[in-house]
């Protein structure tokens, strides 16, 4: 194995103390992971953003997934099968696993059977619609009166309130959803579905509606002039919705949004509810392949496509990074595919999980305990040392005994302060304990280094709104201006700038993860420099948009003059962030990392 000495890391010290590293260092070892981006033409797919590995992957939304898979396949069928309308066939398509052969085998030889078994008819685009019946009863909920009612060919009625609750309690499960009726087989079609689920989302608007009005009948006439201004306010801003989406589009998911289709909200079959829980449980179904995003409130996923990892490889001991499998979803939000944890390099997944573990279980909060208590010697109640007095009395049976060696205070006498008896296992047990005072400070030393981060990429998100909302009162000034100062183009350079600070924020994060782990030596101490280094420029990043914040007056102003700036030190970011991952691999590589618990 190389010595610690073999490997070096040369820096060029620039203006201002700045450090600059030589362009012409090498940090990757070879690998046999390397591919050619030329290898693969397909536009929709994207390298990890893992540069080291060899991982293509393609975001995806479920409306591509639905087109793809469900209505294209749909509309192959019904090029074959012209009779039958693309809801009966998406109900075909389901009963046969989405296996377009399947169906046309089994239309052909026995037609019958498979129309019994998808629960349709011979009946071709039957209308099933809510109607209002008079002095109706419905069976579930024993309602009677006047009320909206919903049935299929086989005259199974129900109220529609109890159908749309059924069908919104059966569609979780992604199957076929039959009729009500215990012993009746019809299938409901996708558009009968959506009208139920319709139905339902309209009795909620309605209570939410009538709900809301009488609130604002209550208060009326004492909000009556807020209203007013608040009216006056905002109406100028009525005719600058076009505006502020086509801001969002530009600015946020530049490379994403035009490349990937995601749930278009036009298009009633690719928003269909049915349609959406059968995609999620065929996804959940390949999680070798599909992963949801794990951002909140994100319905996107990514797709896996080209693995470079052996079948041998175990993410639960392993520290190739080159085997970290990054990737994007629909809506820039990157992730791990293994552990599902955001971009956690340059930490392994084991390493991670073993991070997360710790920061949330009671094991730091046992080494506090230890350290700062002592137990009573009768009765074992554990108590703090609160003053500076070594002379303890235990609030629960009375005992008075010495701090520092929990002797009878008694045989102390004037020795207040000092205790001259000498035994070895106590000597040990001192010991025992600086050591997991050390720890606990150790782990806090990183934890809170962690934490720091992590809530400054919560200030850094408010300073990025801040200076998105200013940019988004430029572009509605320039719309209505005949001088244009400025376009879509000119402001991408902040949206690349946004991304470099938050990915070097989040990498710098979970480098006091990989340090906590790390044995001292020489190696660890130059990761650390070059961490150091990563935190400087990170912080200059973020310095700089918030001075940009904060001159309200001319903040627009201020983002052309310091765009230079932004851009270099931006640059400047996802150089070191790079740097600072290879080194950790090259040296995880060499073995010259040891990792402890």
């Amino acid at each position: 194995m190389d010595s610690e000495s073999d490997i070096s890391f040369d820096y060029e010290d620039g203006i201002d103390d700045d450090v600059y590293f030589s362009e012409g260092e090498v940090l990757i070892s070879d690998t046999p992971y390397d591919h050619d981006e030329k290898t693969y033409q397909d536009e929709s797919l994207i390298h990890s953003p893992n540069q080291l590995s060899g991982f293509w992957f393609r975001p995806l939304g479920l409306g591509w997934y639905i087109h793809e898979h469900f209505v294209s396949r749909a509309n192959q069928l019904q090029s074959i099968l012209p009779n039958f309308t693309i809801d009966e066939l998406l109900v075909m398509l389901q009963y046969k696993k989405w296996l377009v052969d399947e169906v046309t085998g089994d239309y052909y030889v026995n037609w019958p059977k498979l129309r019994e078994g998808c629960g349709l008819t011979d009946t071709r685009d039957e209308d099933h619609s809510i109607v209002s019946v008079l002095d109706f009863m419905c069976f579930i909920c024993c309602e009677s009166g006047n009320m909206p009612v919903f049935l299929l060919s086989c005259n199974h009625q129900y109220c529609a309130d109890c159908y749309s609750q059924y069908v919104n309690c059966s569609i979780a499960q992604g199957g076929i959803i039959r009729c009500m009726h215990l012993d009746c087989n019809l299938s409901l079609l996708p558009k009968d579905i959506e009208m139920l689920m319709s139905h339902k989302a309209e009795v909620g608007k309605k209570l939410e509606a009538e709900q809301k009005k009488k609130e604002e009948e209550e208060e009326q006439e004492q909000e009556q002039e807020e209203d007013n201004r608040d009216f006056e306010d905002n109406s100028d801003f009525d005719d600058d919705t076009d505006t502020e989406e086509e801001y969002d589009r530009q600015f946020e998911n530049v490379d994403l949004s035009q490349r990937f289709l995601v749930l278009d909200k036009e298009d009633k079959i690719l928003t269909n509810k049915a349609l959406i829980n059968a995609a999620r449980v065929r996804i959940d179904m390949l999680p070798s392949r599909y992963r949801w995003c794990p951002a909140p409130d994100c319905s996107s996923f990514a797709e896996l496509v080209v693995n470079a990892r052996t079948s041998s490889y175990d993410r639960t001991t392993s520290c190739d990074l080159l085997c970290i499998p990054i990737v994007t979803c629909a809506s820039s939000h990157e992730f791990c595919f293994d552990c599902l944890y955001e971009n956690h390099l340059p930490c392994p997944c084991w390493l991670v999980t073993a991070w997360v573990k710790k920061c949330k279980d009671d094991s730091e909060t046992a080494n506090w305990i230890d350290v700062n208590t002592q137990a009573c010697v009768k009765c074992f109640t554990l108590i703090e040392k609160n003053g500076g007095c070594n002379h303890m009395t235990c609030s629960k049976c009375k005992y008075e005994f010495c701090w520092i060696c929990l002797g009878d205070w008694a045989e102390h006498n004037s020795s207040y302060y000092k205790c001259n008896r000498y035994v070895k296992q106590d000597e040990d047990a001192k010991k025992k304990r600086s050591e997991k005072e050390d720890s606990l400070n150790r782990y806090l030393h990183f934890y809170k280094r962690f934490t720091v981060h992590q809530n400054s990429m919560n200030g850094d998100q408010h300073t990025l709104n801040s200076v998105h909302r200013y940019m988004l009162m430029y572009m509605k000034q320039q719309k209505f201006s005949s001088k244009k100062m400025a376009s879509w183009n000119d402001i991408q350079f902040l949206s690349d700038a946004i991304r470099s600070l938050t990915s070097g924020r989040k990498t710098l994060m979970w480098t006091y993860a990989f340090a906590f782990y790390l044995k001292k030596s020489n190696l660890s101490e130059i990761f650390e420099r070059m961490q150091d280094y990563l935190n400087l420029t990170v912080e200059e990043l973020s310095g700089l948009f918030e001075k940009i914040v904060r001159r309200i007056g001319d903040a627009v102003g201020n983002i052309a003059k310091y765009k230079k700036d932004i851009v270099n030190l931006a640059a400047l970011v996802s150089r070191r962030k790079q740097l600072l991952i290879e080194c950790a691999h090259s040296e995880l590589q060499l073995g010259c990392l040891q990792f402890f618990n």
